[in-house]
């Protein structure tokens, strides 16, 4: 009889033993596939809003840049001998009024850099540095940190004429505060934290 009440007693332990694990590994399964399906859907809805952030801070400053470099009255006036700075300070106030954005344009012809702060720098200058540390690049488009007094990331194009001769910088400048604060409201709103990194895995 005793035996007879062990092994029942075996074959009761045995059986809420194994239910035991049935139930925690269903509640384990539901739990993880609520957490997955609930940060899935999380990612997704946060994938439409980041790609239309990357296109309004960075895409759309890079392509109006590119095309002020490529643009054919602004290529043929830089290389005049003479030119007329009221000219070339109402075409990069005119792109930074409609951009929101500093605009400038550095003329190696000319020797001087015009944002649309009406700041004018000439090329030999110290705070031109950056000007020869690029044109010496093999390369053509630059993302660069700027102007330590107010901070700017800098979306620099090379210029060159029909002949692929040098004739200088141009592009856009998004106030550091603003593009920062544009990604703090994103990962504030969905979570995630952006990260950008250059061709040398540099973050």
């Amino acid at each position: 009889v005793a035996m007879k009440f062990i092994k029942k007693f075996d074959y009761y332990i045995t059986v809420v033993f194994v239910i035991t694990i049935i139930v925690t590994v269903a509640t384990s399964f539901f739990t993880f596939k609520e957490v997955f399906l609930t940060s899935t859907q999380k990612q997704q809805e946060a994938i439409l809003p980041l790609f239309s952030l990357i296109t309004s801070e960075i895409i759309r400053p890079i392509t109006v840049s590119q095309y002020m470099a490529s643009d054919p009255f602004l290529l043929n006036y830089i290389q005049q001998e003479e030119i007329d700075d009221t000219v070339i300070f109402n075409y990069i106030t005119s792109i930074s009024n409609n951009f929101n954005a500093l605009s400038f344009i550095a003329i190696d012809k000319h020797q001087f850099l015009v944002n649309s702060n009406n700041k004018v720098i000439n090329l030999s200058s110290e705070e031109a540095e950056w000007y020869h540390r690029l044109k010496a690049i093999d390369k053509t488009n630059f993302i660069d940190l700027g102007d330590a007094e107010n901070p700017h990331l800098f979306f620099d194009v090379k210029m060159f004429n029909e002949q692929q001769e040098f004739l200088g910088f141009i592009g856009l400048g998004v106030d550091l505060d603003h593009f920062s604060a544009q990604f703090k409201a994103f990962k504030k709103n969905f979570g995630f934290e952006v990260y950008f990194i250059d061709e040398n895995d540099y973050i």
